[in-house]
């Protein structure tokens, strides 16, 4: 993307093959130089980013993937990609955590442990296990009790800073909890305001964008709707048309119809408002867009 203009033009080598699998599942390290695609019933594949033209070059294959029937999901990666963890028996009541590290793909000791949810905290140094904090070692990847607070749910995402929580409760009628905390190792508390439901039908969604000032709900009748995370109050009363994700500028959001074109918007921050359509890209007729990965 040129931020300045907000066109877009592909990579170098783009569009890049990957792994087998329809989910989409990827990770970012967090200097962003490397981008870890999961597979789905075959192995994962790990690419460094060339930061200057983004382009992807295919440094590992690693039997670390999905597994529908072995009920395997992959739920995170530490900071500086060197190992990946994985809910083994996902779904059932012996669901266990797992991990490697990806350059020789050894195990990671002292893992076993029963989970059923993780939500990793925004530096990738911390992984919550049912909202329990443990921090990573980032020698072995092992992990261990930390200082920060628990959060308040299982699941959730947590804003940059990681002070506010989103959290969904996965029911029929569905609404969305905000929880802040004062620092890292204070407790969190439920926002005035929240829950939040959506107009129209249940709450079924949401996106975070970058800087952490805005929370957009997505409902069942495929309407977008912004709020503050400070107030909780809606950006606008309208609904927005789609999901679109802000780049690190704060200035474009970049949206995909799910057909095979993207779409570059103009953004408001200081209103958290999308605005009108700055240009449209064709993606290559071998697939849909499924997932958007956003870097710098």
């Amino acid at each position: 993307m040129d931020t300045t203009s907000g066109a877009l033009t592909p990579v170098p080598g783009s569009p890049i093959a990957g792994p087998t699998g329809v989910r989409g599942r990827m990770f970012l390290s967090g200097d962003q130089s490397t981008l870890i695609s999961v597979g789905e019933g075959g192995s994962s594949v790990k690419y460094s980013i060339n930061a200057s033209d983004g382009s992807l070059t295919r440094a590992q294959t690693i039997p670390f993937n999905d597994s529908a029937s072995r009920d395997f999901i992959v739920v995170a990666i530490d900071s500086s990609a060197q190992f990946m963890y994985a809910i083994k028996d996902f779904g059932t009541a012996n669901a266990t955590l797992t991990g490697i590290r990806i350059s020789d793909s050894s195990p990671i000791s002292g893992l076993g442990m029963m989970v059923q949810r993780v939500v990793v905290h925004p530096g990738q140094q911390i992984l919550y296990l049912d909202g329990e904090a443990f921090d990573i070692d980032s020698n072995t990847g092992s992990l261990s009790a930390s200082t920060v607070s628990a959060l308040p749910a299982s699941t959730g995402e947590l804003t940059a800073d990681g002070l506010t929580l989103v959290h969904q409760e996965n029911s029929q009628s569905t609404a969305a909890h905000v929880y802040h905390r004062a620092s890292l190792t204070s407790s969190f508390s439920e926002a005035s305001g929240s829950p939040i439901n959506t107009p129209g039908t249940e709450t079924f969604g949401w996106y975070l964008e970058t800087s952490g000032k805005y929370l957009y709900l997505w409902n069942l009748d495929q309407q977008w709707y912004g709020y503050r995370l400070d107030t909780l109050q809606q950006v606008r009363p309208d609904p927005f048309a789609d999901f679109a994700i802000v780049d690190n500028t704060g200035k474009f959001a970049v949206q995909t119809d799910g057909n095979g074109t993207l779409r570059v918007q103009q953004y408001d921050s200081s209103t958290g408002i999308y605005g009108s359509t700055v240009s449209t890209s064709a993606v290559p007729a071998i697939t849909n867009v499924r997932f958007i990965v956003g870097g710098h």
